[in-house]
């Protein structure tokens, strides 16, 4: 018996148990570790340009500001984003409308425009990703 009152069997059968699950999830994670993302260039549909805009999907890895971002779709952002190997964020990204401020009648900001919007969205999701800037060089990409 040892000093939880459990034979040398059953002690060592526990041990084997919990070495086992840790291997299962030392390998999970080195898979995890090891993934690169699948990059995505989206593809706006008609019904997005109707409505103005499209999210976008960014993932990093999360040890390292300086590695690439990836632009990546929504299944593979939400399967990345719960672990703690990636930093994720997303934004939303206008493709339609002036690209310019637009005012009413008595001088009064209607639209900040689409380079506006898409410059304050950059910015708003920098704070994860501090080098997303570098990624969207073009505010208009997209816009029609």
């Amino acid at each position: 018996m040892d000093n939880f009152g459990k034979s040398g069997n059953e002690t060592s059968r526990i041990a084997m148990d919990i070495n086992k699950r840790y291997n299962k999830l030392n390998s999970n994670l080195t898979l995890e570790a090891n993934r690169t993302p699948k990059a995505h260039i989206p593809t706006p549909t008609e019904k997005d340009y109707k409505r103005g805009y499209i999210i976008r999907y960014f993932v990093q890895r999360a040890n390292d500001n300086f590695t690439p971002i990836f632009e990546v779709n929504s299944t593979e952002y939400n399967q990345l984003r719960r672990t703690s190997i990636f930093s994720s964020t997303s934004l939303r990204w206008r493709i339609s409308g002036s690209p310019n401020p637009v005012y009413n009648l008595i001088d009064e900001l209607k639209d900040m425009g689409v380079l506006k919007s898409n410059e304050v969205a950059i910015h708003m999701a920098s704070t994860v990703m501090n080098k997303l800037q570098l990624y969207l060089p073009n505010l208009l990409q997209f816009h029609q």
